[in-house]
């Protein structure tokens, strides 16, 4: 569930992607987020990755889990076995804002 991104030249990284939310204060723009991949457990961008939210498996600072995938197929594995939904980023991210309302 690791993430990572730059801000004004200097490296983060964050537990969740809550913790990442968190980051995006107002008037924060982070450069080239990414997210780790659970099949390969290397670093993506966040735009290419597909997010099951909500399954069976516990998540990271969070009650409603987010596992990142570079590829479909193994996220619908996961999913086939953990169950949740398939989204992309901008719809794991909105979950994650709905966790601390």
């Amino acid at each position: 569930t690791s993430h990572a991104s730059e801000h004004e030249g200097k490296h983060y990284q964050y537990c969740s992607i809550h913790c990442l939310e968190d980051h995006l204060g107002e008037g924060i723009t982070l450069k080239n987020p990414k997210v780790v991949d659970v099949d390969s457990l290397k670093f993506i961008p966040v735009g290419n990755a597909y997010y099951v939210v909500g399954s069976k498996k516990r998540g990271t600072m969070t009650r409603v889990s987010k596992y990142a995938f570079l590829d479909i197929e193994m996220a619908k594995k996961f999913q086939a076995k953990y169950g949740g939904e398939i989204m992309d980023f901008n719809g794991a991210l909105q979950k994650a804002k709905e966790d601390f309302k």
